[in-house]
């Protein structure tokens, strides 16, 4: 509807877990059609989120060396991960790039390239950082923004933080719609 209408998505989640889960979703949905998003402005008013995505983030990279066959493999990035990219979780190469993709994800860089992948599935050759981060300082410049934009912000029950700043702003146009990503 945002797309169509070149209006607003509001989408207020919990910053431990959903906030991680609606970035990645965006970023799949972008990724399988990159010129229909093309010219959508992507924005994140996350702050708890943003300190603990460097957690998640760490988290993902760690690693076990399985001692039998001296195979090292990650220990928190599921093997469906690889299954979806298109990807082999014991090719070292394919490992950091399904890192790459969770660090363009939750930090908006690139991480250990600059090139895109030209391996895996189409979806993770398309992969790339979508959102710009928005602080306390810039918050005001965007909410005049026309066309089609997407702003994910925390406090997930709307109470308070950046959601609570951000739905009186947007909320006057009919062209915006807040879509709850958790229970409210």
């Amino acid at each position: 509807r945002a797309v169509e209408c070149g209006g607003k998505l509001v989408i207020p989640a919990f910053a431990l877990g959903r906030v991680q889960d609606v970035l990645f979703d965006l970023h799949w949905i972008v990724a399988e059609d990159l010129q229909r998003y093309a010219n959508v402005k992507f924005h994140l008013d996350a702050p708890s989120a943003q300190k603990m995505n460097g957690i998640v983030l760490d988290a993902m990279g760690r690693t076990e060396n399985n001692g039998r066959n001296g195979k090292v493999r990650p220990l928190w990035l599921g093997k469906q991960m690889f299954h979806w990219f298109g990807l082999d979780d014991t090719d070292p190469t394919h490992v950091q790039t399904v890192l790459d993709i969770c660090r363009m994800t939750l930090t908006g860089s690139r991480g250990s390239t600059t090139a895109p992948k030209a391996h895996g599935s189409a979806i993770a050759r398309a992969w790339r950082p979508i959102f710009r981060t928005i602080d306390a300082r810039n918050r005001s410049v965007d909410e005049r923004h026309s066309g089609a934009s997407v702003y994910v912000v925390s406090s997930g029950s709307c109470d308070g933080g950046p959601a609570a700043w951000w739905l009186p702003k947007l909320l006057s146009s009919a062209d915006t719609t807040v879509a709850l990503a958790g229970f409210c």
